[in-house]
């Protein structure tokens, strides 16, 4: 009994949650794997990244200043709210994300130059060289060079006029499907030197999925906007207050466009889209790098945008196929998962195209 007392008071007021002997090495392995998961967070998503940062530091200061059992208690209890609070942040709608910028780039486009002879006649091909240096929203620089040729435009126009003239829809919805389908299906092959670009990049660059994705998508924002028409300017004007401000600004105008839309080999010749163009060719993109994409239309809001189905993205989004696919705007520099205030009832967006893998 008296060996038992001395016991109890050679411990009295040691903390029971500390051993000297493990406490150093538990404490240096926390330590490393905490700071790699901050690193991992930091590449996938600034949202969680700044939430467990923001745990660290509250991690600290409780353990400077509460150093008993207390201390801890109030500090674990801290913990879990912030995680609850990082769970409804990553798993929301997103309605309070912002646009944000990144570094400019830039696009140059060469003057024509002469390409090889059509088979059987004289007429000779001309090629257009591209060169883009954009910026991701991590400033991560990325550069694409690539010609397309005026021939393989011409047919992309003749399949695209052939496309929106034998299609039979009974709704909207439908109607676009059948447009965005034919006229992806018809390019895709054309795109796989652009497409290439992007897998070499990221390869190089040890790029994440999500990175990648986001790579492709600031690629779409990066080009200058442009409204396409299926009739004329003057006519389209008349048709919506968006658009009679638009051309009352003297800004420019692709008309007479099939469908109001450019087929994805038909705009990364000319370089003139508006926002259901940008959607179709990057969806056509993302296809092709085997990552889930989804092409959104609004009736009510008269917008497209691209949906994006990968694990660690964050807010606004839409089920697809059982995957939560995110949105992107690309008419604007803005991040995946951002939808505009007044865009984001989500049953105002339809599915006209996805892809799953």
């Amino acid at each position: 009994m008296a060996r038992n007392q001395s016991f109890q008071q050679r411990n009295l007021g040691k903390d029971p949650l500390s051993n000297d002997k493990n406490k150093g090495c538990f404490s240096s392995f926390g330590t490393v794997m905490w700071i790699f998961l901050l690193a991992y967070t930091f590449s996938k998503s600034m949202p969680v990244f700044y939430l467990l940062l923001a745990v660290s530091i509250l991690w600290g200061i409780t353990r400077f200043f509460f150093k008993n059992v207390l201390g801890r208690i109030l500090t674990f209890v801290l913990i879990i709210f912030l995680g609850v609070y990082a769970l409804s942040f990553v798993f929301k709608k997103g309605k309070e994300l912002v646009p944000e910028e990144s570094n400019s780039g830039i696009i140059r486009v060469d003057p024509p130059r002469m390409g090889k002879i059509k088979p059987g006649t004289n007429e000779r091909d001309l090629l257009s060289d591209k060169y883009f240096s954009w910026y991701d929203f991590s400033n991560s620089n990325y550069q694409a060079d690539y010609s397309t040729s005026n021939f393989s435009f011409i047919a992309s126009q003749e399949k695209h006029q052939e496309i929106a003239s034998s299609i039979n829809a009974s709704n909207s919805i439908e109607y676009f499907n059948q447009v965005y389908l034919g006229l992806n299906k018809y390019d895709s092959k054309k795109m796989n030197t652009l497409v290439d670009l992007f897998r070499d990049s990221a390869k190089k660059m040890n790029l994440s999925t999500l990175q990648l994705a986001e790579m492709v998508t600031t690629f779409v924002q990066q080009i200058p906007y442009v409204l396409v028409h299926d009739g004329t300017c003057e006519v389209a004007s008349k048709e919506a207050e968006f658009m009679k401000d638009y051309h009352e600004a003297g800004n420019p105008c692709l008309a007479n466009i099939p469908a109001g839309v450019q087929s994805p080999y038909e705009f990364i010749h000319n370089l003139k889209g508006d926002c259901d163009t940008r959607t179709l060719l990057a969806f056509t993109i993302l296809k092709k790098l085997k990552i889930p994409a989804s092409i959104w239309v609004s009736e009510a809001y008269g917008h497209s945008i691209l949906g994006i189905g990968l694990p660690f993205a964050s807010g606004f989004h839409k089920e697809v196929a059982g995957v939560n696919h995110y949105s992107a705007e690309l008419t604007a520099r803005c991040r995946i998962g951002f939808v505009s205030p007044e865009q984001n009832e989500e049953s105002n967006w339809d599915i006209a195209l996805y892809y799953q893998p």
